[in-house]
């Protein structure tokens, strides 16, 4: 309860309420915020934006903004403000429905023909695949084909110098008719297909030197034929077949040529259709391409963190105001660093984080473990107050005869007995029987005193029946998050593509902040799920079969892992679709817990499933582990990695204790014998792995755990045999202290041990003894 009060103080507290600054409604332009990204450890922030027509909705290019034309406010009072700048992709992009012919002349010098090449390379290698198209034309005109990176090594003999005149117009002219899919050469279906679509917007590139053939006498036709189809398709507002002509020119500055070519491109078209000629520069021709994205931004503005700062997924607010030009320009930016599982702390090194989250890990296993053996049982000790409850001086009642169940002597007035259960003994008699009644494991339940030894602190009596289970599930634990940490140091958004798919399909796009927080919270709750689930179960599973040596029981539990693997991944799954409906990218202490209960209680009915347990027990314990490790999770602001350590140590322990504890039959061995009537004794209590004294004793002697009263054979001795728990290997085992015992119906050899089997039997003296096994 108290860690979940600090959990919800610190998200009350955290700056998740948007500021109210820089007024801006007289203003015709805002910022439009497109995204926040941060570096690896967190030590820089990039708030990415536009500037933006308020009426049009358009971006607007204001040109380089200079740190002293702007103001920030941002309720994170630990940032600093480094600067502001254009960001690389400002210009634009390239379309994807865009198809470009390129027309090469042959009829050019060498060192020309060497630059269109190159230029042909670089126009590839920047413009989306397959969408290129050339040609190449001297005094005649080559079919048009598609150039690829991968197929262009096929055009090496095309890239040859002619000696023939070139009539430039006329091949240009057939190629701008193939755009608009009227010409007369054969041309492939594919190309075909792509200039008849609407959709696709169509470009004549000409690389040429610019000469032109003025002794034919059909030049001057050409000209005239070229110039009216170009403008007879421009002229019409109606026709969407509007055909960019561009050109690219190399050889000797020549404004005669560089007057050509502009005819070709711009002299003659009108100003609804664009087009350009370029001198040397094929990347002039790739940036006039380029199309305006209100979705890329066009500034970027960098803050600066302090070592140290931690981010988790909480809510902040940066407001940002520029001034222009005369001009106020306003806006403000919601964004989340982070999440509850990746806590990013700035100053950071990944590898270090590893080697302090595993210290931090083993001294927390270390510490719990002293706290289980140690801390526990003398709590325990304590709290009985053994003394007071169940010590008191014997006083004759309406003349009443009492006898000591050890020593069978009267007790006599003022003398101290034990009221632990109805058998009442003498305090000398349950001490000299290891204070446990003389019918403890037969005829009593509760004849036990709990005793702690302090000059043997870290005796296995001590030791709390969950302390193994606890361990290993904070083993595992650790397990994962040294996993769960490597693999996000290679992939920071694992299940990114799942993640996308989920807010298509459940959340609208405009509601969300920050596409970026939601990659890295869900994603990361999808991969902790998988590790949480298979290591765990992985762990317990194997605790839980060990008494079954069957060939097949490595393949059941590695089985049991993998659904266990999915069963949490779906649980993180369901939740997921909760927090997006939720659009809850932030952390949300309202919601964030729904996935770690939804995980318990999946790993919680794997568990349950073919084993010993009830299904009422394990499951609620499991989930709460879930929420207690979703309330540690919320310390991340304070403890960066180590609250993720220590959540999903706890995790695994509150698993393993929820499991050990909702078994019922597990490591149950009793034996069954024909003393004074049939009789069954419940043995695990003492022999069990998971607590008791690790040993049942069997003899004459008052020492002995279970005493033979009921056979006076001569031959019986203190101490006839002894069963315990082999911790070593994991199974139940008999010494043989006497040469008198048989052993499935074989005499046993003296201080030999023996395994138990279930339905085994031995003979002490005239008693068969059976082992079994529930």
């Amino acid at each position: 309860m108290f860690f979940l009060i600090v959990a919800v103080c610190l998200v009350a507290c955290s700056p998740n309420k948007p500021l109210v600054v820089y007024s801006n409604e007289s203003s015709a332009y805002g910022l439009d915020f497109i995204e926040t990204a941060y570096s690896a450890n967190a030590d820089s922030l990039f708030h990415r934006f536009n500037v933006v027509n308020k009426n049009t909705h358009n971006k607007e290019l204001i040109g380089d903004i200079k740190p002293t034309e702007i103001e920030t406010v941002s309720n994170d009072k630990n940032v600093t403000v480094e600067g502001i700048r254009r960001m690389p992709m400002s210009l634009g992009v390239i379309p994807e429905n865009i198809i470009v012919s390129l027309l090469v002349d042959r009829s050019v010098h060498n060192e020309d023909m060497f630059d269109f090449k190159n230029a042909v390379r670089t126009i590839i290698d920047n413009l989306p695949a397959n969408t290129i198209y050339i040609s190449f034309f001297d005094n005649q005109l080559r079919d048009t084909k598609r150039i690829t990176a991968e197929n262009f090594d096929l055009f090496e003999d095309e890239f040859s110098i002619t000696n023939n005149n070139k009539i430039i117009f006329d091949a240009a002219l057939s190629k701008f008719q193939e755009l608009r899919g009227l010409g007369e050469r054969n041309i492939s279906g594919e190309f075909a297909a792509k200039v008849s679509d609407e959709n696709i917007k169509k470009v004549l590139v000409i690389l040429s030197d610019g000469r032109v053939d003025a002794n034919s006498f059909r030049t001057a036709d050409y000209i005239q034929r070229f110039s009216d189809a170009v403008q007879q398709l421009d002229d019409d507002p109606a026709n969407k077949h509007r055909i960019e002509i561009h050109s690219i020119r190399y050889g000797e500055r020549n404004d005669d040529l560089d007057f050509t070519l502009s005819y070709l491109c711009v002299d003659i078209r009108n100003e609804n259709v664009r087009g350009g000629s370029y001198f040397a520069n094929p990347f002039a021709f790739i940036d006039n391409l380029k199309e305006s994205d209100n979705s890329i931004p066009d500034y970027e503005l960098v803050m600066l963190n302090p070592q140290g700062k931690i981010y988790h997924g909480q809510t902040y607010h940066t407001a940002l105001k520029i001034s222009k030009n005369g001009m106020t320009i306003a806006g403000e930016v919601r964004y989340v660093v982070g999440s509850l599982l990746t806590p990013l702390k700035s100053g950071s090194n990944i590898i270090l984080n590893i080697v302090f989250g595993l210290i931090a890990g083993l001294l927390l296993i270390g510490f719990a473990f002293l706290f289980m053996q140690l801390g526990i049982p003398y709590f325990r000790f304590k709290f009985e107050n053994f003394n007071n409850k169940y010590v008191r001086r014997y006083s004759f009642d309406d003349d009443s005869v009492l006898k000591c169940h050890y020593c069978l002597r009267e007790i006599r007035d003022g003398e101290e007995i034990i009221t632990k259960c109805h058998h009442t003994v003498h305090k000398h008699c349950w001490i000299e029987n290891g204070c446990k009644c003389t019918e403890y494991g037969r005829n009593c339940k509760f004849g036990k005193q709990f005793l702690y030894d302090s000059s043997q602190p870290f005796s296995s009596t001590h030791r709390p029946y969950f302390t193994n289970w606890a361990l290993h599930g904070m083993a595992g634990g650790l397990a994962s998050w040294v996993v769960f940490y490597v693999c996000l140091g290679f992939l920071p958004t694992t299940f990114r593509g799942l993640t996308k798919w989920l807010l298509l399909v459940f959340g609208d796009n405009k509601d969300f902040g920050d596409f970026g927080a939601f990659y890295l919270k869900i994603g990361a709750m999808l991969f902790i799920g998988v590790l949480l689930g298979f290591v765990l179960v992985l762990i317990f599973s194997h605790l839980n079969k060990y008494r079954q040596r069957k060939k097949d029981s490595v393949a059941v539990i590695l089985v049991r892992s993998f659904v266990g693997a999915a069963f949490a991944f779906i649980a993180f799954l369901f939740g997921s679709v909760i927090i997006i409906l939720c659009k809850a990218d932030a952390t949300n202490i309202f919601i964030d817990w729904l996935p770690w209960l939804l995980s318990g209680c999946a790993m919680g009915a794997v568990l349950f499933f073919r084993t010993n347990t009830v299904i009422k027990q394990i499951i609620p314990g499991v989930a709460l582990s879930g929420i207690i490790c979703f309330v540690i999770l919320l310390t991340g602001g304070l403890f960066g990695i180590y609250a993720v350590v220590f959540a999903l140590m706890a995790f695994g322990s509150g698993v393993g204790i929820s499991f050990i504890s909702a078994r019922k039959m597990i490591h149950r061995y009793f034996l069954k014998f024909k003393g004074e009537t049939e009789e069954t004794i419940a043995i695990h209590k003492w022999m069990s792995v998971a607590g008791g004294s690790n040993d049942v004793s069997i003899g004459s002697s008052p020492d002995a755990t279970i005493r033979m009263t009921w056979d006076n054979h001569p031959s019986i001795k203190d101490i006839h045999v002894r069963l315990f728990f082999d911790k070593k290997n994991r199974l139940p085992c008999i010494r043989i202290l006497s040469n008198d015992v048989t052993y499935n119906g074989v005499f046993a050899k003296n201080n030999e041990e023996y395994l138990l089997k279930n339905d085994v039997k031995f003979t002490i003296g005239s008693t068969v003894f059976q082992y079994v096994e529930s």
